[in-house]
This record gives C-alpha cells, structure tokens and sequence, in this order.
C-alpha cells in the first residue's frame, strides 16, 4: 500500500522518468532521477519475455513489481520505432519554419516505411553538415505508425502508467554516453542478436550510424574511425553472451580503449543511490531517460502523439460534432452573461475617457499656442542675433568704401534705404565725369552687388549763384 500511495504522487514529479525497453528476449526497467546537474539511477530491473512482440502488459507488470517503486510517468525503446539516418536536400543556413522542416522529413522518410506518412509519427534530429557534402543537411529520423504508438500507449494504460514518449534503439544507446573526461569523438557499441550496431559520438553527440554483422566488428569501428579522423575510446552497450569478450579481443587489435558502458564514467553528474552495479545491458534504458529529462542538450528523437490527439481520446465521428456544437453554446452563453454584467462598467469607463479626451484637447491646444510662441521667438532671436549684425555689418562696410572711393570733386547730400539690401546716394558733382567715375568705384566694392545711376541733372542757379558743383544725381546700390 505505501509503494502504490508513492507510485501515485510520483506521476506529479517531473524530475523522474521510469524507461523500460522492450527487447526480443528480456525487458528491462530503470527509474532515473534528475537533481538538478546530477543523474542518478534509483532502481533497476528485468525479466524473460512470455511473448515477443504480441502483449507486453504482463512482463511489464512484472518489471514494476521488481521495481517497486516507480513514477508513473513512463518511456519505452522499442523495436517497433523505426531509425533511419538521411540527408535533406536543404542548403547549409537555410532556415525553415518548423512545419516545412517536418513535412520534409516525412518526405526522406516515406521511403522507407511500411505505412503512409499520413498514418505516422514523426521525431527529428538535424546534424552537423561538417561531415556531409554541404550541399544537403544531414538527419536523424525516427518514425512510428499512429496505430502502434496508440497500442503501446493502451498497453502502459493497463499498467497504470502514462506514456510519454517512446525511442528507438539505436538513438536510445547512442545517448547514453554523454561524459568526455577531455575525449572528443567516442564509438559506442550495441551487441545484439546477430548484429552490431555502433555510432560515432563527438562532443555527446551522435553523427553517425552503421549496422553490421557481429563478425565483422573490426571493419565497423574501423569504417567510424576513418570518418572521424581518430576516436579516443571504444565503448560497448548491450550483451549477447560469452561474445562480448571476443569483440573485446579484436578492438584490442586495433590499438583502442575498449570497455563496458559504465554509468559513473559515462553520464555526466551520475550519483549512485546504494545500487548496485549497473550492466552494460542497461545502456538504452538510461539513454532514453536522458534525453526525456533534458540532460542531453538535443532530445527532439522521443516520439509522442500530440499531435494525434484522437488516438488517445478516441472520440466517435458522431460525438465529436455535438461536443464541439455545445462547447460553442456554452461559450456564447458566458460571453453573454459577461457583457451583460459588466456593461455598466465599461459605460463608466467610456465617460471618463470622454472627460478625459476632452481635457487632453484642451491641453493639445494649449501646447500648439505655446509651441507657435516659442517658434516666433526663437525667429525673432534669430533675426535679431544673425540677421541684423550681417545687415549692419555690410551698411558698414559700405560706408566705408564710400568714403575711400568718393571723389574730392563728388558731395553726398543724404542716403535714403529703399529696401532691406537697396540704398539710394542723392548728392552733386563738379562734373558729370566725376559723377560717373564714383558709380564704377561703387560697382567693384566688396559689398556691392549693383550700382547703377538713376538720374543726373544740372543745377538750376541764378546769376549770383556762387555754388561750383553744377551737377546733381541719384545712385541706386544695390548690396550682396
């Protein structure tokens, strides 16, 4: 009773994850916790299989009673997912939504499926393209149909577990190593029945894949190795008996580091919990806990079924329109009474915003007046500091070259302004000449624009007029 009172409260904890693969021979449990960096494996635990491949519920139900305690919350490798490696013809640092990215996995992957991409679930891992031709991106892709997920998700029902995701067995080994004491590039192997599997790890990240007969071992690592330029260890997941040691021998040959997968060397922040040792066996059930519990910095290669929400929920073709038909009322219903209640609230609000409209109208125009004032002042500053100085400054510099130009023989009576840049020099002459000669003087000074003689004429004197300067004229100047 206190392990099923625990069992319960557990389904709440998002820190722990109970993996269970699902192999052709034994099954086999783990419950991983994760505390903040650290990792640990709680309990562990396996059984023969009465079936392969048929009904799981009752070997799995005999893993849980060995567990003994255990989240509800569950993820299952198996051989049901399928893994495929591929390339999507994408130019490198082309960015694509994230429904365009998935439609054309499901394009590279329908190839090799035996059910139609519409009746599938679909997870995806992009690669680095370092190790491709550049042209295409490299990808992980792990596929299920939406029948056997929903199957498998019933049969963890059965148990009393929810299932979360599930993983294929090769991205599930593969993420089981994710410690590199200063290694870079690891192998890391997977015996089973007749066939190895081995994948390339560099920097806790798996980049490539390949399969091969249990014999032919050597040429496998060997065929990873060139690709990668040189790996620091080897390390072998799995069992398949007295032939680990064999494969042990030949990579020996081959001048590497070869060892069992061990979880205290080869994940990250691992802390044992007075448990003891842990085989190689275990290797896919913790790879798969790991990346459900965001401990490996990519886990996009879990599959759930959210977006298959009618596997779950299985809702009939004629339900189905009615709860949608009276979800609509019942939201038509309370928008309704919402308003309604609420009505006279919003009617407040609308007149303050009238008063409070109304106050800002007044302030806007208040600010246009304040703004036109400042605007003229600072024009009339202008004028009165820029403008003014530079006219005083060329009525003085005309002045000036008047009084150095003018002839002795010319007298200047007055100076009439006309206009702002325009003045008008009315005075006599002894002669015409002399008049003449003043007004080309006048042309070529600095400050002077235009000078132009507007009218000249004799003086009209009487026969004791004693004044020489007989002739009497007006100048327009017109100044730069």
């Amino acid at each position: 009773m206190l392990n099923k009172l625990k069992n319960l409260f557990s389904y709440f904890k998002k820190n722990e994850i109970l993996a269970i693969e699902l192999g052709r021979d034994v099954i086999r449990g783990v419950v991983v916790k994760k505390e903040g960096e650290k990792v640990a494996i709680l309990t562990k635990a396996e059984v023969v299989t009465s079936h392969k491949f048929t009904n799981y519920h009752e070997d799995i139900d005999r893993v849980l009673e060995k567990l003994g305690r255990y989240p509800k919350r569950v993820v299952l490798v198996s051989p049901e997912v399928k893994f495929l490696t591929g390339e999507l013809p994408i130019p490198a640092n082309t960015k694509l939504s994230s429904g365009k990215l998935s439609e054309a996995v499901k394009w590279e992957a329908q190839a090799y499926l035996d059910f139609s991409i519409s009746e599938g679930l679909f997870g995806y891992q992009l690669q680095d393209n370092k190790y491709s031709s550049g042209k295409a991106v490299p990808v992980l892709i792990t596929a299920i149909s939406k029948g056997t997920y929903g199957r498998l998700a019933d049969i963890c029902k059965r148990c009393h577990l929810n299932l979360e995701a599930v993983y294929a067995k090769e991205n599930a080994f593969a993420y089981s190593l994710n410690r590199f004491s200063g290694a870079k590039k690891s192998v890391i192997l997977n015996l089973e029945q007749n066939l190895i599997g081995g994948a390339l790890i560099n920097s806790g990240h798996p980049i490539v894949f390949q399969t091969a007969p249990l014999d032919a071992v050597e040429r496998l690592v060997s065929d990873l190795i060139s690709v990668a330029g040189g790996v620091d260890k080897v390390i072998i997941a799995g069992s398949q008996g007295g032939y680990v040691e064999k494969v042990i021998d030949k990579l020996r040959g081959l001048m590497l580091s070869v060892r069992l997968w061990r979880p205290q060397d080869d994940i990250l922040g691992f802390q044992t919990k007075n448990l003891s040792g842990i085989s190689s066996q275990f290797a896919s059930c913790a790879g798969a806990a790991l990346q459900e519990l965001k401990v490996t910095s990519k886990g996009e290669l879990g599959i759930d079924d959210r977006v298959a929400l009618n596997v779950r929920f299985k809702l009939s073709a004629h339900i189905l329109p009615l709860v949608i038909v009276g979800v609509v009322l019942a939201g038509f219903l309370v928008h309704y009474l919402f308003i309604k209640s609420s009505f006279w609230r919003y009617s407040s609000v609308v007149k303050k915003l009238e008063i409070e409209k109304r106050t800002y109208e007044n302030n806007l125009s208040e600010l246009k007046n304040i703004k036109s004032q400042i605007s003229s002042s600072y024009k009339k500053k202008n004028y009165i500091e820029t403008v003014l100085p530079a006219r005083n400054k060329r009525l003085l510099n005309l002045f000036d070259g008047i009084a150095g130009e003018i002839p002795y023989d010319v007298i200047l009576d007055r100076i009439i302004q006309d206009e702002s840049d325009v003045f008008l020099l009315e005075g006599s002459g002894l002669s015409a000449g002399s008049i003449t000669t003043f007004v080309g003087q006048l042309e070529h000074l600095k400050v002077t624009q235009e000078a132009k003689l507007q009218s000249i004429s004799e003086k009209k004197t009487g026969a004791e007029d004693t004044d020489m300067f007989l002739y009497q004229f007006r100048i327009k100047v017109v100044l730069k």
